[in-house]
């Protein structure tokens, strides 16, 4: 088996996340998904006065018509893409990939045994939760777009309970992919546990609880006791996720033989002199790596406490815990113009 790129630029490959003409299909995807919701809400919407309307009175009818009834279809719509991708690409994309001879090569060829690791963890997390952010963008400025209305001060919840699901859809298939490597025996396992949290959101209120926007746009609600504090519990299972990933994947790693055929002092003759030189290390490709990882490291860190401060504001200014009002009695608009602001 022959490696033409860095074993980081194929994780990143595989991911979507490289610049080498995968990234795009990011935002087709994500396009993809906001249409599919989009379809969801404008079939609901028609759907109303029937049965449908009657059990789901949030998402039927006129409320169909809603930033917060798409939103809310984005996240399963996301969790059952996320699924389908890591179980597509089963052998290459989880830690399935450990009982294969590949990983064997690539340590023979150089690549650490923890830089596997942490790039499987990377590319199985960072692709949805990547997809999950772009979808949910292009989902609020289409709704825009169509005249949805606006619940902005949902958005922040809507977000964060999409977030910890999918992150935890994703560890979870990695976790089962430790244990199993038949893939047809790892989805079964799979879905028998997401079958189990289902029961698990229905019996803790949690389904019920975010129908109501007034619900979602206080977190302290959808945090609380009165969802058993269930998103808690997914955060919780996600840290037992992860640190059963990396404990158990050392684990399997360590029956590779890593010894590699090091030859000290390899000599270089000049024929033009007839002097022995000795060969140095180059490098510079490293510390070129170095450099760029710290850059973009602190680039994302900024856009991520960015990102994180601009939702919180906008939860603040606009949301009052007691009152369910909006701030001032205005709703907020996206880019000032004076046509597009409405009062209450």
């Amino acid at each position: 088996m022959i490696f033409t790129k860095d074993y980081a630029d194929q994780e990143s490959s595989k991911a979507l996340l490289s610049d080498g003409g995968n990234r795009w299909r990011i935002y087709v995807y994500g396009i993809i998904c906001v249409l599919v919701a989009f379809v969801f809400a404008l079939l609901l919407s028609s759907l109303e006065s029937t049965v449908v309307s009657e059990a789901l009175p949030t998402f039927s009818g006129a409320n169909a018509r809603s930033s917060f009834a798409v939103m809310t279809f984005l996240t399963p719509i996301m969790i059952i893409f996320t699924i389908s991708y890591l179980f597509a690409n089963y052998f290459t994309m989880t830690f399935a990939e450990l009982h294969t001879n590949r990983i064997y090569m690539l340590i023979k060829n150089g690549v650490k045994m923890k830089q596997i690791i942490l790039l499987r963890l990377y590319s199985a997390i960072a692709m949805p939760i990547f997809l999950y952010a772009v979808s949910f963008i292009i989902s609020l400025f289409t709704c825009m777009i169509f005249n949805f209305s606006l619940n902005i001060t949902a958005i922040p919840g809507l977000f964060l309970g999409g977030l910890i699901l999918i992150i935890l859809t994703s560890l979870s298939i990695l976790v089962v992919s430790l244990f199993v490597y038949n893939i047809k025996y790892a989805l079964t396992i799979f879905l028998f546990g997401v079958v189990a949290m289902i029961v698990f959101a229905i019996l803790s209120n949690y389904t019920n609880v975010i129908q109501a926007s007034i619900n979602v746009a206080n977190l302290s609600v959808i945090f609380g006791a009165k969802t058993t504090y269930f998103l808690f519990i997914c955060i919780g299972l996600i840290a037992i996720c992860g640190l059963v990933c990396i404990l158990k994947s050392n684990q399997l790693i360590k029956y590779y033989s890593t010894n590699r055929a090091d030859v000290q002092g390899i000599m270089v003759m000049d024929y033009n002199t007839n002097v022995a030189k000795k060969v140095k290390k180059d490098n510079s490709l490293r510390k070129e790596k170095v450099f760029n990882g710290v850059v973009y490291g602190v680039f994302g860190l900024f856009l991520t406490i960015s990102f994180l401060t601009n939702l919180f504001l906008i939860y603040m200014g606009t949301n009052n815990l007691t009152t369910q009002t909006l701030y001032n009695n205005y709703i907020p608009v996206i880019f000032g113009s004076e046509t597009m602001s409405i009062t209450i």
